[in-house]
């Protein structure tokens, strides 16, 4: 045999070796257990589960190709104002507001809206009475004791009329979220504190038969990750405590799928920088404002005040609605009324503009996703 030949034969001789030994691991016993069945060498995929309302979605294929935002001409200028306020569990102020707003709306065209994030303290007792029947103990408060700016009930009339109110509001088309039970400051609550807050306005919710709301505002625009952390657990769909001096449109909280929306902040006369848009933080400083004009009177500076309240905020809907359209909040707990509606019965039906609720604005991010944090 030829040197060529016997290099060829042992060559041959290696490579069945080797195949045999392949074979052989193949069929051994592995650490799990796995007897002499045959392993697939491709990677095996974990069941796709649908994630929680809240989670962030994991992509099946990778990342999503990048899409561009609309075109600004293109956008939905949203108008939010949201209340931090409970209705009155006998006057109906809210409904007249509501009917307001929509006195120019023509048949089909889609009413203007707003919400409020109420408290739900006032729709419960004081934990330490003791002269409640059987059916109102269940509206007891639970510890821990209230510091309340909500009042307590004193009676299931008030109770029973808060809840009709509210009722009737949600059934108009007025979003209700969440301003918590106690109204206190939760800067600096540990997980269980806000956790015992988010469920415990759950709980008196599910009591008086009201839907669990879709969005949040802190108490005093407090707030730490652990508030963040308790909202995306109870499935919470945007919180709007936070502030941002600029014109983006809303980001979700990093990695999840909770929406972000900040409060404004715009400008006022005798002011160098913008002023938060947030009724009581605009009423301090338009005060000032008004005394260093030199406007005497209480009836003299209020006017003066609304007026410029007026302007603030109208200057500051033409800047967005002209460049990038991202959604303009109004804030508060219901001060400068007056000019609020006059300006939201004056823009709400442009072209292009919508006065609604945080609801109708977070569906539309969830449809245009590539809208987060657009110029």
């Amino acid at each position: 045999m030829s040197s060529a030949s016997r290099l060829l034969l042992g060559l041959a001789l290696s490579l069945l070796a080797s195949v045999g030994a392949l074979r052989a691991r193949a069929t051994a016993p592995g650490r799990e257990g796995l007897g002499s069945r045959s392993v697939d060498a491709r990677p095996v995929s974990a069941p796709a589960q649908s994630p929680r309302r809240g989670e962030p979605e994991q992509a099946a294929e990778g990342p999503r190709p990048h899409v561009a935002p609309l075109p600004p001409a293109e956008r939905t200028q949203f108008i939010l104002m949201g209340m931090d306020t409970t209705p009155h569990w006998q006057r109906r102020g809210f409904e007249d507001l509501y009917h307001y707003l929509n006195t120019r709306t023509a048949e089909g065209e889609r009413p203007a809206s707003y919400t409020l994030f109420i408290g739900s303290g006032g729709m419960q007792f004081d934990e330490t009475r003791r002269d409640l029947s059987e059916a109102e103990r269940v509206f007891q408060g639970v510890p821990p004791r209230h510091n309340p700016v909500f009042d307590y009930a004193e009676s299931m009339e008030q109770i029973q009329g808060k809840i009709e109110n509210i009722r009737r509001l949600h059934e108009l088309g007025v979003e209700i979220g969440s301003h918590t039970v106690r109204h206190e400051r939760g800067g600096e609550w540990t997980a269980e504190e806000w956790e015992h807050e988010i469920a415990d306005h759950e709980r008196i919710l599910d009591l008086v038969h009201l839907p669990r709301p879709d969005g949040f505002r802190a108490p005093f625009l407090a707030t730490n990750e652990h508030l963040y952390t308790s909202l995306v657990a109870h499935h919470y769909r945007y919180d709007c405590s936070r502030t941002a001096n600029s014109r983006l449109w809303p980001m979700r909280y990093p990695g999840t799928q909770l929406w972000q929306f900040g409060i404004p902040s715009v400008m006022i006369p005798g002011r160098d920088r913008p002023a938060l848009l947030y009724d009581l933080n605009m009423e301090e400083r338009l005060r000032r404002a008004a005394v260093a004009e030199g406007v005497t009177g209480e009836a003299e500076i209020i006017e003066w005040m609304d007026r410029a309240f007026y302007r603030a905020i109208e200057s500051e809907f033409r800047r967005r609605y002209r460049r990038g359209r991202a959604p303009f909040l109004i804030s508060g707990h219901g001060g400068f009324r007056d000019a609020i509606t006059r300006f939201m019965r004056h823009v709400c039906h442009m072209d292009h503009v919508r006065c609604a609720t945080f609801r109708e604005a977070v569906d539309y991010m969830e449809a245009h996703p590539e809208m987060e944090g657009a110029r």
